[in-house]
């Protein structure tokens, strides 16, 4: 037999912080949790005892249910990261690549991460079970539930972890410092003989970092683990992580095959038929840079296209003010194109509308807006900090006029409400239509239509399938059914270290944003470190798609390409 170990610590309540993920929403994820046909030990702060134990009233009197009452300051690993806090504090500890989330890898997250093996050995101790598994309390937030639930997890033989596609090429010190966390750390699979053997090498690992001044998170000390024990290593992403568990059998995953070396993204050429390729015109002002255009087709004739312009360079492995500011500026210029893409014109847009006298957070403008018709007028959306102190993303939708006589300008402005409590919300995507909607996830598809009497936004989920990757252009009409560009970003070692390399693809849904049809990856561009995005989509001539890009922080350009039969209505 197995058991699940989870816990529920309020570490918002307990940081201080109302920017991480609330209890309230773990309290609704847990729900999967607890509907599980196995044995259950939950570790659960004080003031959660009740509510946790409310919840558990519906599992079966036959299966064992343990809601164990434990403060934060309980935790077996609460010492060791109050240690690592004051350190951070008087600067004799840094923070590593595997926690820069500054609200989610703090050291009160890490007493819980660093504890995990250790509570598992505490409730299993209390049984018979022969293995248990680790299951985050919240983990339905990002994985796809399996079929059959969780009960259909099979008995872990060996040790088992989620390694995720994302792998380090390098181990020990250097990868402690630079390392990018191979492994997912909310489920473990540990058979009872095994713990002992997984606790001590775990406490190797942790106390070599502590012992150089470097935090890091569980997933990290995992990653360094793998070529140490015998473990089930499965290549999966968070979406897939419960399914693939389920679904696969055991199997041993060789270190070799996990380390090798990522195959290089193939450039869009070798996937479609690149027609032509065009680089937009450079800002007037030397001092800016261009990047992120977003593209859509005029109603009567050619092109309208919103350029974002910049004043910051990506150069030499960092970003680099170019007006020697100490503020990120962001403007746009308007461009009309006609059906060659040709410029014809082109505009500063007046956005004075929705710019703040006194911006509370030094990132000014609105960041990549994606342009888009409602009710035969321009609209754009996207991403605005400056109106916050603590410079939380939300989206921002504004109406658009002037672009037909020549003085495009900002006429009014609407702030959009996040679905979560303290969620940076990017990369929202326009679907073109008659009334604002955006998809908000595309894992599983999330579409979001606003009413436009309140101004709220009403959540819906259409596609079924896993597609677990971010936002890029609008969604456009396309024969019977939609199509837009997405993208995803991995590590990637340059000559100015680990960078993060952005990937693109094609997403297809029919009619009703269903059953998506996902392209392979692609490159968009030549930049070495990887810095690539597409903000805008619209149909050419013949059958042709335009994307537009933008390319390494530093130019804008269009490609115009065919696409495959297979991607015909």
């Amino acid at each position: 037999m197995a058991l699940f170990v989870s816990a529920l610590f309020d570490l918002a309540r307990h940081e201080g912080n109302t920017r991480r993920r609330s209890v309230e929403e773990y309290l609704v994820l847990g729900r999967r949790l607890m509907a599980s046909n196995i044995d259950l030990h939950v570790y659960v702060e004080p003031h959660l005892v009740d509510r946790v134990r409310e919840m558990a009233l519906t599992r079966p009197s036959s299966l064992r249910t343990v809601i164990e009452s434990m403060a934060v300051q309980q935790l077996p690993k609460w010492a060791a990261a109050e240690a690592a806090r004051h350190a951070l504090a008087d600067g004799t500890m840094v923070t590593t690549s595997s926690t820069m989330n500054v609200d989610k890898d703090t050291p009160a997250a890490c007493a819980l991460w660093w504890s995990k093996a250790e509570l598992v050995q505490r409730a299993i101790s209390l049984t018979n079970d022969e293995s248990a598994w680790w299951i985050d309390f919240g983990i339905a937030h990002a994985c796809v539930w399996p079929d059959g639930g969780l009960e259909s997890l099979v008995d872990p033989k060996r040790t088992s972890l989620g390694v995720v596609v994302d792998w380090p090429t390098v181990s020990g010190t250097d990868f402690l410092r630079s390392g990018v966390p191979a492994t997912t750390g909310g489920l473990i699979g540990l058979p009872r003989r095994d713990l002992a053997r997984f606790r001590e090498r775990f406490e190797h690992e942790l106390r070599r970092a502590l012992d150089l001044g470097l935090l890091v998170n569980d997933e990290a000390l995992y990653s360094l683990m793998l070529d140490a024990l015998d473990v089930d290593g499965r290549r999966v992403v968070w979406s897939t992580l419960l399914t693939t568990f389920v679904s696969e059998p055991v199997r041993s995953t060789s270190i070799e095959s996990i380390n090798e070396p990522a195959e290089s993204t193939p450039p869009i050429e070798d996937h479609y038929d690149v027609v032509r390729r065009v680089r937009l015109p450079d800002p007037v002002d030397d001092r800016l840079r261009s990047m992120n255009p977003s593209i859509c087709r005029h109603p009567l004739s050619g092109f309208v296209c919103l350029v974002r312009e910049v004043n910051y360079c990506y150069r030499d492995g960092h970003y680099v003010r170019t007006d020697g500011s100490d503020i990120i500026k962001t403007t746009y210029r308007v461009l009309r194109l006609d059906d060659d893409l040709t410029v014809i014109g082109g505009w500063p847009l007046d956005d004075s509308f929705v710019r703040s006298d006194a911006p509370k957070f030094p990132v000014h403008g609105v960041e990549d807006l994606r342009l888009f018709r409602i009710h035969n007028a321009w609209w754009a959306s996207g991403t605005i900090r400056q109106h916050r102190s603590d410079g939380l993303c939300q989206i921002m939708l504004l109406r658009l006029d002037g672009i037909d006589d020549g003085a495009p300008r900002v006429t009014d402005g609407r702030l959009l409400p996040s679905l979560a409590t303290g969620r940076h919300e990017k990369n929202w995507m326009p679907i073109e239509g008659d009334s604002p909607s955006w998809i908000w996830a595309t894992e599983p598809t999330v579409i979001l239509r606003m009413d436009e009497v309140t101004g709220t936004l009403v959540p819906s989920r259409a596609a079924r399938g896993e597609v677990k990757l971010r936002g890029g252009s609008q969604v456009i009409r396309r024969g019977d059914g939609w199509l837009a560009v997405v993208h995803d970003v991995r590590p990637r070692q340059t000559k100015f270290g680990r960078m993060n390399e952005y990937r693109h693809r094609f997403v297809r849904w029919d009619r009703a944003l269903t059953s998506p049809m996902v392209s392979e990856p692609f490159r968009l561009g030549d930049d070495e470190m990887g810095l690539e995005f597409c903000a805008g989509l619209t149909l050419g001539a013949n059958d042709t798609v335009i994307l537009s890009t933008g390319i390494a922080d530093n130019r804008a350009e269009l490609i115009e390409c065919r696409l495959p039969d297979e991607w015909r209505d």
